[in-house]
């Protein structure tokens, strides 16, 4: 048999008290606690950097209207003046070929001899030196990009301007007679690799505007002119010292680069009449 102890009316009046006071603190606690962290976080939420993310505006734009240009057609014809008879007797000019012919130049007559370049013995009329060696016949039939080298006051006038002085034209002339004195009797130059030497020889004549017909180095320029046409025509357009050397192309390359350059500055500017030398760069 067990005894409990009764509590008095008034001690469970105070021990209800108690509880509820204590039920009403935890609630109100757990409030602000609620309340609490819910402050920090919106702290916390305002310091973070906010991302700007732009807006992306999009449009349809009108289309042009096209214009239909009209494209200019410019003139290229250029009215050649007739050139001047040479004073010189006529030469016969033929390649290093089995043939046993050659072709003399045809006797053109030429009404008027052109008074704007000179006749050919003028004293410095015509387009050469001004040294009474002129050249005549004009160079109206010249491209542009080779008409400054064949007139020796341009040709001084661009060595003035970018700082030369008359002693370079004459040093260029020294060399040029120094490879007319080292030419081979066959119109080639050096030992070895006589295609691409050659080539480069008379790249340097024709750069000085010296032509078959030139006065001074026109039998050089001819010589080397029929000796690069000669193994062109013989190995079928090929031009090497050497074929079964691998590198014969590069040889080929600057002969054919000579040729081309001596049938435009001889046969389509002057009218000379170098027999072959167009079968031979087309065959090149």
């Amino acid at each position: 048999m067990s005894l409990h102890a009764q509590l008095s009316p008034e001690a469970q009046a105070r021990l209800l008290s108690q509880q509820r006071m204590s039920t009403i603190t935890s609630l109100i606690i757990a409030l602000l606690l609620m309340v609490l962290v819910g402050l920090i976080l919106w702290i916390i939420a305002m310091n973070l950097p906010s991302k700007n993310i732009p807006q992306l505006v999009s449009y349809n734009g009108t289309p042009e209207s096209e214009e239909n240009l009209k494209q200019k057609k410019v003139q290229t014809q250029i009215e050649r003046k007739p050139a001047a008879p040479s004073a010189s007797m006529s030469k016969v000019i033929a390649a290093n070929t089995s043939s046993p012919t050659a072709i003399p130049i045809p006797e053109i007559d030429v009404p008027d001899p052109s008074t704007d370049f000179g006749d050919g013995n003028d004293f410095g009329d015509g387009w050469g030196d001004g040294d009474g060696s002129g050249a005549g016949g004009g160079f109206g039939n010249i491209p542009t990009a080779m008409k400054k080298r064949c007139s020796k006051a341009d040709r001084l006038q661009r060595l003035t301007s970018s700082g030369g002085t008359e002693k370079c034209e004459d040093a260029v002339v020294a060399t040029l007679r120094w490879l007319k004195e080292e030419q081979n009797e066959d119109g080639s130059w050096c030992g070895q690799k006589q295609i691409g030497m050659t080539g480069l020889g008379l790249l340097t004549f024709l750069g000085h505007c010296e032509t078959a017909g030139s006065e001074e180095f026109g039998e050089t320029v001819l010589a080397a002119i029929t000796f690069l046409v000669d193994k062109a025509m013989k190995n079928n357009g090929k031009l090497g010292s050497d074929f079964k050397d691998n590198h014969w192309c590069y040889e080929h390359s600057i002969a054919v680069y000579a040729l081309a350059e001596a049938y435009t500055l001889c046969i389509k500017s002057f009218g000379e009449n170098i027999n072959q030398l167009e079968d031979a760069v087309m065959a090149s």
